[in-house]
């Protein structure tokens, strides 16, 4: 990544805290995307703090700040410790408050950041699945989110809710922020089959996430339903390797026993899922609502070669469609899920235009992690004032 010195020049005075709900050693797309973009911003000159509630035992080796919120007053599961959160501000003095949201306490945040007088911009991730999550939500979006400097979303869908809640044109963007890193994400050394290989006869798809109760959204239940009616019709050419654990690891591996077909891998170090992914056919993202914002697991994949199956509710399922750069479904629709899984078998040249569409996609949307990151920091930029960079 190449970077002017006049960048670090702006920058270097210029202190970043992102608070974050989804933080290692948890691991999903909100815990690669904050770890991606403060990691680069460091490369920028930035001074960075990642402030989360989320406990670790891990020796961490971060180029950033990690402050974890070791004392939550916690109310229904959310972090209300106002002076806690008030102190680490006060500690740290930073100059932009970035919130990796939504959370449950966003209302909080920004209170907070209104007294400090800090600049905040929200960053959009995915609505809450709860009814009691879906009202806090559109009360801090109908009464809050005006008072940040920036909310930015990844999809004309969530432009539109939040223009229902009556969010003005200044600070609601369309900004499609979950970049790439394609240096980690390449198959330069670990080589890939080709998609269109006749010689391989079993026709591999992956699914990557959090296999988790608290992340309904993620459709992982679906997913069992989706491959146990496809090899009931007697269709055993086709694989399925899920990589990701949690606490519905031990029901999905029961529900799925009799079926050889599927393997659960666990969770595997970044270059052994990079490899996976680089050695599949094709990925599978069932997400069966809208929590799932925009599903940076899709991008890692793509830029893999690897082309893929996205649910109708992820955010990315735009790009998708416009690009022609990939399979939109229905998770919830098992018998139509089934039907596009056996279709694209059967004509696995579609994969090759698949790949090449996606390739398109990534450089004419700019999805790689360079370039979000340069568009973030404009972001900051105009918050505080200064000069934008070309």
């Amino acid at each position: 990544m190449e970077i002017k010195s006049e960048s670090k020049s702006q920058s270097k005075n210029i202190h970043v805290m992102i608070y974050t709900e989804a933080f290692y050693p948890q691991i999903g797309g909100g815990e690669n995307y904050c770890t991606d973009l403060a990691t680069t911003l460091v490369t920028y000159g930035f001074e960075v703090t990642i402030l989360t509630p989320v406990q670790s035992k891990e020796f961490e080796r971060f180029p950033f700040i990690v402050a974890r919120l070791f004392h939550p007053l916690k109310l229904y599961g959310f972090n209300l410790n106002f002076l806690e959160i008030l102190s680490y501000i006060r500690r740290y003095r930073p100059s932009l408050f970035h919130i990796s949201g939504p959370t449950p306490i966003d209302f909080l945040l920004l209170l907070i950041c209104r007294i400090t007088g800090v600049p905040a911009i929200v960053t959009f991730h995915g609505k809450f699945n709860t009814r009691v999550g879906r009202l806090v939500l559109y009360i801090q979006g109908k009464l809050l989110y005006s008072s940040a400097r920036s909310v930015l979303v990844q999809s004309v869908r969530e432009m539109e809710f939040f223009r229902n809640l009556g969010l003005d044109s200044h600070t609601l963007k369309l900004f499609y922020f979950s970049g790439v890193d394609r240096e980690k994400y390449s198959c330069s050394k670990c080589g890939r089959m080709k998609p269109s290989d006749s010689t391989n006869q079993i026709f591999k798809f992956v699914f990557v996430g959090g296999l988790t109760k608290s992340r309904p959204y993620k459709g992982v239940e679906n997913l069992m339903k989706i491959f146990s009616s496809l090899y009931d019709t007697g269709l055993n050419n086709i694989s399925l390797e899920i990589i990701g654990d949690g606490d519905l690891l031990p029901e999905l591996k029961l529900s799925m026993r009799n079926y050889s077909q599927v393997s659960f891998l666990g969770r595997l170090p970044n270059e052994e899922l990079v490899s996976k992914l680089c050695n599949a056919n094709m990925l599978i993202l069932p997400s069966v609502s809208n929590g799932e914002g925009f599903g940076k697991v899709v991008l890692e994949a793509l830029s893999c070669n690897l082309p893929a199956m996205v649910s109708k509710f992820a955010g990315i399922s735009e790009l998708i469609k416009k690009y022609d750069a990939g399979i939109v479904f229905d998770p919830n629709d098992i018998c139509d899920s089934v039907q596009k899984i056996v279709k694209i078998e059967k004509n696995r040249d579609l994969l090759t235009k698949y790949i090449c569409n996606a390739e398109r996609m990534i450089k004419g949307e700019e999805l790689d992690l360079a370039s979000t990151t340069k568009k973030t920091m404009n972001i900051y930029y105009e918050t505080l004032n200064l000069q934008v960079e070309r």
